[in-house]
């Protein structure tokens, strides 16, 4: 659970977890893995907005705005930061190029 938690957060992971983050990000609905792991991230500060002083609208759309922009953010630039995931673990993008 730490390693994903830690690959989660955008860390690389051990060499012998290679093919398993290259099948992670080039398969069928990496793109859906990805807004996944970016909205459990936005999940503990949504929960923290909860805890806040004020009225509970306040609470809720504050905390709203980290369960829809982190994974509204991540749907776009997609593409990008799967490539970047693999060239940080020395892998070739499917677009065959190492990119800048």
């Amino acid at each position: 659970m730490w390693r994903w938690l830690t690959y989660a957060m955008g860390f690389s992971l051990p060499a012998r977890y290679d093919e398993w983050v290259f099948r992670d990000l080039t398969r069928r609905g990496w793109v859906w893995r990805e807004l996944l792991r970016v909205e459990i991230l936005g999940l503990p500060f949504f929960l923290g907005c909860l805890f806040l002083p004020g009225p509970w609208v306040l609470k809720l759309s504050t905390g709203f705005f980290f369960l829809v922009g982190p994974p509204f953010v991540a749907g776009i630039y997609a593409n990008e930061w799967r490539d970047y995931r693999l060239r940080q673990h020395e892998l070739l993008p499917p677009g065959g190029r190492w990119g800048e």
